[in-house]
């Protein structure tokens, strides 16, 4: 049984989206590890304080999730 095109489009653009983050990720956290301030990253990336620390600390965001899910 054929896929419809349109699904077909969403799921390559849903893997395309999530290898870019991976390798975002990547980068940031590699940048980071040698040294280059958050601010730095801030300022080069145009991302906000907030989404640097979510890429550069994702086992925050993850046990922040947690304790509202219990809460």
């Amino acid at each position: 049984m054929s896929t419809h095109p349109i699904t077909r489009a969403v799921e390559k653009y849903n893997r395309t989206i999530e290898q870019a983050e991976k390798e975002r990720t990547r980068a940031f956290q590699e940048v980071a590890k040698e040294g280059v301030p958050q601010t730095e990253i801030i300022e080069k990336s145009g991302y906000s304080r907030e989404t640097v620390r979510r890429i550069l600390k994702p086992e925050i965001v993850e046990a922040q999730k947690a304790r509202r899910r219990k809460s």
